[in-house]
């Protein structure tokens, strides 16, 4: 894990992308959508426009999520554990329509159940149709920016415990496994490369090989 207010590089080069393309409509009934498959269901599913502009929020309480002031892109990002530059031929009301999510599972579920729940909904709820493919185009490599191999000096090994005191090293007051980001600078505490490069990509919205 480290402590990190900087990346130490990025090279552009080429390689198959792993893609998700889709078609996504509004399903008029569940009876159109056929034989359901096998996945689990959420107990109960409610969804409705969202009118709110004060943004969005994401919290989860045992089998029950909220999700206010989301949209149908972010939906199958966390269905399928896909960034929004992997998604194609998605319409674009899936974007900037904003949706208020509420769903509840009859048990607090894995992350893996979970997922496969909300692509259930998708499916019913959206009649989803989806599959991946590979296409060839230009990612990112993350590198080591100094030609001796170390690392730079905002990029610490950290021993932090999460939930802990923030460490004296941060220049800002932030809880280890937290981050923060502002215009021109993001910090992030007890983190792992694994964990900083997948928040990278969607910035920058594209592949990133570590």
């Amino acid at each position: 894990s480290i402590d990190t207010t900087i990346v130490g590089g990025l090279d552009m080069m080429t390689r198959a992308i792993p893609l998700f393309a889709l078609a996504l409509g509004l399903a008029t009934s569940l009876a159109a959508q056929g034989a359901p498959d096998k996945k689990p269901s959420f107990e109960v599913a409610s969804i409705k426009p969202n009118k709110d502009p004060r943004g969005a929020s994401w919290s989860a309480s045992g089998g029950r999520q909220t999700m206010i002031g989301t949209s149908a892109t972010r939906l199958i990002m966390n269905a399928f554990n896909v960034h929004d530059y992997q998604i194609i031929g998605a319409p674009s009301w899936s974007d900037s329509e904003r949706l208020d999510v509420i769903v509840q599972a009859e048990s607090k579920p894995t992350e893996e159940e979970s997922r496969l729940m909300m692509q259930s909904l998708l499916e019913e709820r959206f009649a989803l149709k989806a599959h991946r493919e590979t296409r060839e185009g230009p990612v990112y490599r993350l590198v080591l920016a100094k030609k001796d191999g170390t690392l730079g000096p905002q990029l610490m090994k950290s021993d932090s415990e999460c939930g802990a005191k923030p460490p004296a090293s941060l220049p800002w007051a932030i809880n280890a496994c937290t981050m923060r980001m502002g215009p021109s600078e993001m910090i992030m505490g007890a983190w792992t490369f694994s964990e900083l490069i997948g928040t990278l990509e969607s910035m920058v919205e594209r592949r990133i090989i570590d």
